[in-house]
C-alpha cells in the first residue's frame, strides 16, 4: 500500500495526504530512497512526498498543520 499511495499522490491521481514512515532507522533499512533517487528511478522531488518520523506528536503535529486544524 505504500507505494501505492505514494504513485497515485506523485501522479496526482489522488489529492496529496501526510505520508509517514514510523521509525526512521527500520524503514532507511529497508528502502533506500535516496538510492532510487540517485540511480533515477525516481526523481528527488519524489522525496518529499513522505516524512520519516519516530514519535506519535510528530505525525499529530503534522496532521493537524496539514489539514488547518486548530
Amino acid at each position: 500500500e505504500l507505494f501505492e499511495v505514494l504513485c497515485l499522490v506523485q501522479t496526482r491521481k489522488a489529492k496529496p495526504v501526510p505520508i509517514f514512515l514510523y521509525g526512521s532507522s527500520y524503514w532507511k533499512n529497508v528502502i533506500n530512497f535516496e538510492a532510487l533517487a540517485d540511480e533515477g528511478a525516481i526523481a528527488y522531488e519524489d522525496l518529499n512526498l513522505f516524512r520519516y518520523v519516530d514519535d506519535p506528536q510528530t505525525v499529530w503535529s503534522d496532521i493537524r498543520a496539514f489539514y488547518g486544524l486548530a
